[in-house]
């Protein structure tokens, strides 16, 4: 109530000058007189060339009318106020001079020009008919002289409280101008960035100056001897500036405009021009440019109208408030054309406008200000986050890098020895140097393949596999692969299952995952824990929905400050510059990333010199499955045909084609398998292509996958096209990690996938079994050809016995029969993890198990074994 109150208040006060009674307007019965010519009847106020004919700007004339003052018992105290007259004047009653402002002269050298209201108390003993006489000389201004402002006359105390009120009127809008201006300027010093700050506050500045410099003049209160040269320079140096000002500032806040770019270089360049006028041309010579100028205003409002127009239409924030603003400010602009100009009497609307405009205007912009900062806070604060971020990153790097020397140099080093003879020229295979380096390309392998991991997840590349996992059987695999590695150092390793004895705990997770994870906890366990310590992992109770287990070990426990970044990405190795963790920070987060994945979480608890809990909980089974039982009918496997070509034999050395285009991998390969056989190498598919179609014919191709400008697969299509080639054994090496790459390699019929790096030997021992096949296959069917040939192609009598009898002596497990019998059906790893529901390297490390109890080198010659008869 009172903000309202104290508004109603100011705008009285605005607008009380025009209904301050009892005054009244002298504006009929004047008698004006241009030099030494006949008087004319005219009204006040008016310019004196819209009086007729043949009257010139310049000159000098004189008003006279009699005023009917009334009794003079009954009168008050009366006074004059005349408005602006142009641009000298002297004021007479019954031809008594009362009165003048600047020097009237009826030449240029006598005249001297002052513009401004003049406030004139008539004697108290005048007449009741008094005749008042204005004379009026002009010599600058081109437009003319005459009575500009309206001739008022009033009691004094009604026309001094009128005087009063317009004072301080046009004081506090001064005052509202300069403080608005000092606001914005202070704002812009603080954000340099936002130049509509400074160009409104340049406007309030303009603004000030021309309120102090019309209406009651407030400059001239404050210095009354200030001239009236620069005063008018002051008054239309305001007017001309805003022009190029309100351009520059409406293309901050709504720019660019629809128009071409020179009309708004143009535009700015006529009010700076204009502005340059003012400040040094004559004063007759600025005056003159007035009218285009006031054309040129009424054009620039049409096309800031179109673009605060279009700013609204196109939901711009704020741009109905700066439209309704700038209307205000143009209704006042035609105001003071109307009073100023035409001469025509009206409700003063200009201060009133200017303020309304100003304080709208204000309130907008604090507004986008108030949106600015804290669009600026947000992106502060984004930014402070990146910076730790690339910070962490940077630590992340650094720790990756320092993690990485170690296995590097212990690499590097003995390698650099064995060159420079320092283990002696007849260094045995055996030599421990050589387990130390494979057991440091190992954990290479390790750490790249988990950088990789992590990179996936970030990037959002991993997608889980969901199925259903017997989390008992799962955990119990791992269990049992850690038993050795515990056993050595003297470390208890112990399963619990859930209190109950509950049977089957279906998880619905993917076991590729979750081996991760279970690897990475269990690896940590044994590795902090003391000789002579305790691992415990416990598998806890279906609930609902959940299910899941814990790994406790007795190690030395892990600090509070530091439990909290266990599993936060990048964190983990910041933390390690105070930390007596000496692990790479890996494995935690990369875990936790995948549990997420899951839809699970994990947990730790911790306590110093007890030792660390680890809790994973993971989404539980609750849908039954439909699962389509294989047939027991195995699949017959599809005969191969060999190559039209002699076949080698056992006195023949085999032959292997290489197709890869790195040379050091290629050459590596040539210098190892050519001690066992004959090696031809192609850089490309391409070139292998053209070694084949020039005769070569190789028992055993082997080839990369991303080769230029043919790669393995079009290389295999391309053969399995050729006749005699598609039964050629082809292995695909590579160092693509992604599945389905394997599966497509697998899908062209080759009979392996190769994942770089690899083992020499396991490549040779896989080769040398595929040979040891092919012989075995092309001696059979010579024995059955000639025995054909013998018995008019009667077939011989053959006692078989199974697969099973004859390995009865490795004691086969109801695990292991399955197995083999899904190897025998031609399933790959994946498929058969999928029916077992299991994990692929769970697959791979009982198929490996197999081969070693049955003898055998690889899973080619297993299946041979297999299918003996």
């Amino acid at each position: 109530m009172r903000r309202k109150a104290l508004i109603t208040v100011y705008f009285v006060m605005l607008l009380s000058p025009l209904f301050a009674g009892p005054i009244q307007a002298l504006r009929d019965g004047w008698l004006f007189s241009y030099k030494n010519e006949s008087p004319r009847s005219v009204k006040v106020p008016g310019n004196w060339t819209l009086y007729g004919p043949g009257i010139d700007p310049f000159g000098y004339g004189r008003y006279e009318r009699i005023v009917d003052l009334g009794p003079l018992e009954s009168r008050l105290p009366l006074m004059l106020r005349i408005g602006e007259i142009g641009t000298a004047c002297a004021v007479y009653i019954d031809e008594q001079l009362v009165a003048r402002r600047g020097t009237f002269g009826t030449s240029r050298e006598t005249h001297v020009p002052m513009v401004a209201p003049l406030y004139v108390p008539l004697p108290e003993d005048v007449s009741q008919r008094i005749k008042l006489t204005i004379e009026v000389s002009n010599y600058e201004d081109t437009n003319g002289g005459g009575i500009w402002g309206q001739v008022l006359l009033g009691g004094a105390s009604s026309m001094q409280a009128f005087r009063d009120r317009a004072v301080i009127r046009d004081a506090a809008m001064a005052g509202i101008f300069i403080i608005v201006f000092l606001f914005y300027l202070i704002l812009f010093i603080y954000r340099r960035t936002d130049r509509a700050l400074l160009l409104f506050a340049v406007i309030c500045l303009a603004f000030f100056f021309r309120q102090i410099a019309t209406g009651e003049k407030i400059a001239l209160l404050v210095l009354p001897s200030l001239s009236w040269n620069m005063l008018v320079r002051t008054e239309y140096l305001s007017l001309y500036v805003l022009a190029p000002l309100y351009i520059l500032f409406f293309s901050v806040l709504f720019g660019p405009y629809p128009w071409p770019r020179w009309l708004t270089w143009f535009i700015i360049g006529v009010g700076s021009l204009a502005s340059l006028a003012v400040l040094g041309l004559p004063i007759p010579w600025f005056i003159s440019t007035l009218i285009g100028i006031q054309l040129y205003w009424g054009f620039l409002f049409i096309l800031t109208f179109s673009v605060l127009v279009s700013a609204v239409r196109t939901g711009k924030e704020d741009a109905g408030l700066f439209l309704f603003s700038f209307s205000i400010f143009v209704i006042g602009a035609l105001n003071d054309i109307l009073l100023t100009r035409l001469y025509i009497p009206t409700l003063s609307l200009v201060t009133l406008a200017q303020g309304v405009f100003i304080l709208i205007q204000s309130f907008a912009l604090a507004r986008r200000f108030a949106r600015e900062y804290r669009r600026s806070k947000n992106l502060e604060e984004l930014n402070i986050h990146l910076k730790e971020l690339d910070e962490a990153r940077s630590q992340f790097l650094a720790a990756a890098s320092h993690e990485l020397r170690t296995p590097v140099s212990l690499i590097i080093t003995p390698v650099d020895a064995i060159l420079k003879g320092a283990y002696s020229e007849n260094l045995a295979h055996d030599a421990p140097v050589f387990s130390l380096i494979r057991r440091n390309c190992d954990r290479l392998r390790t750490i790249s393949e988990q950088l990789l991991q992590v990179l996936k997840i970030d990037a959002g590349m991993m997608k889980p596999a969901l199925q259903r996992v017997d989390l008992k059987d799962f955990i119990q695999t791992y269990v049992a692969l850690f038993s050795a590695e515990a056993g050595k150092k003297h470390i208890r390793l112990e399963f619990q299952p859930p209190a109950g004895g509950e049977g089957k705990l279906h998880a619905h997770t993917d076991p590729v995952l979750l081996e991760t994870v279970v690897l990475n906890l269990l690896s940590n366990a044994i590795k902090f824990t003391p000789p002579e310590g305790c691992i415990r992992i416990e598998l806890e109770a279906a609930e609902e929905n959940r299910i899941g287990f814990s790994v406790q070990d007795s190690g030395p426990g892990i600090p509070p400050e530091q439990q909290s970044r266990l599993f936060t990405p990048f964190a983990a190795s910041a933390g390690k510059k105070d930390s007596g963790i000496q692990s790479f920070g890996l494995g935690l987060p990369l875990s936790a990333e995948m549990i997420k994945l899951l839809g699970g979480t994990i947990t730790v608890q911790s306590v110093m010199g007890q030792g660390s809990r680890f809790t994973v909980r993971i989404p539980r089974w609750q849908a039954i499955p439909i699962v389509q039982e294989t047939s027991a009918v195995e699949r017959p496997a599809k005969e191969k045909q060999l190559p039209h070509k002699p076949h080698s034999t056992p006195q023949q050395v085999p032959s292997i084609l290489i197709v890869e285009d790195d040379e050091d991998m290629r050459t590596f390969l040539m210098e190892h398998l050519s001690r066992d056989f004959t090696v031809y190498t192609a850089r490309s598919g391409q070139e292998g292509l053209d070694k084949i179609h020039g005769g070569l014919v190789p028992d055993i191709i082997i080839s990369d996958v991303m080769m230029y400008p043919m790669d393995g697969f079009e290389f295999r299509e391309q053969l399995r096209t050729m006749s005699g080639f598609d039964a050629v054994p082809f292995l695909f090496i590579s160092a693509k990690l992604e599945p389905e790459i394997r599966f497509r390699a697998l899908g062209t019929g080759a009979v392996d996938f190769i994942q770089k790096p690899f083992y020499i030997d396991e490549l040779t021992a896989k080769i040398s079994a595929l040979v040891a096949l092919l012989d075995q296959k092309q001696k059979r069917m010579e024995e059955r050809v000639l025995h054909a040939l013998r018995t008019h192609d009667v077939s011989p009598q053959k006692t078989t016995t199974s697969w099973k009898d004859r390995l009865a002596f490795i004691n086969l497990t109801e695990r292991d029969e399955a197995v083999l019998a899904w190897l025998l059906q031609g399933l790959s790893d994946k498929e058969i993890a999928t029916q077992m529901h299991c994990s692929v390297r769970t697959v791979s490390n009982r198929v490996s198990s197999l081969l070693k109890r049955t003898g055998q080198p690889s899973r080619t010659a297993l299946i041979a074994l297999l299918k003996q008869e």
